[in-house]
């Protein structure tokens, strides 16, 4: 069976950005409706995908979480070549996190902290059978590809534990909501 693979998405209407931002082993379909939402509210919306997502799950285990940092990055600087100023940053989950180190302040189910390891890779592990599932393939072969996932994504949930603890260790540098593009300024002047 042929999978469709989602695509990033910019739903253009009025002067205000809001960037969205999907979660952990999710795409742009995640926040699709609530782009179309904000549209239908005079809000423009993008949500990239980051590097890996939307895609068999060995190509998510061959990215890091810097490089969805810079995927997220690249989507900002996207609405600023569109002329945006006023960008607002809502994330799911994982996108909670990347919009906290952007210091953005909608974020929704973000983790602050790792205290169960097992609780993030049982939930790579069911997407990744759920995928596997829909491309056809019969149990032995699935069973044995998720082992071979699961060993290949150690070094990457290692790093996302790490991303997410420094993260956390900075949360206190939000001090009030404020758009994303003067947060993202200040942070560049300060470098």
């Amino acid at each position: 069976m042929k999978i469709k693979q989602p695509q990033p998405f910019t739903f253009e209407e009025g002067e205000r950005a809001v960037l969205l931002l999907h979660g952990f082993t999710g795409h742009s379909a995640d926040v699709r409706m609530m782009g179309r939402f904000l549209q239908k509210h005079g809000y423009t919306s993008h949500a990239p995908i980051y590097r890996g997502h939307g895609l068999p799950l060995e190509e998510l285990t061959k990215a890091t979480p810097e490089d969805w940092w810079e995927d997220v990055q690249e989507a900002l600087n996207h609405l600023r070549e569109l002329g945006y100023e006023k960008i607002a940053v809502a994330g799911l989950s994982l996108g909670g996190v990347l919009g906290l180190k952007l210091r953005g302040v909608i974020p929704m189910c973000a983790p602050m902290f790792i205290d169960n390891e097992e609780q993030l890779t049982g939930g790579f592990r069911f997407k990744a059978k759920e995928y596997k599932q829909l491309e056809g393939k019969d149990k032995e072969t699935i069973e044995q590809e998720i082992e071979e996932l699961m060993d290949q994504s150690e070094d990457m949930f290692k790093q996302l534990g790490q991303f997410i603890n420094e993260v956390h260790d900075h949360i206190d540098h939000i001090y009030t909501p404020t758009f994303v593009v003067q947060a993202a300024k200040d942070e560049m002047i300060n470098k």
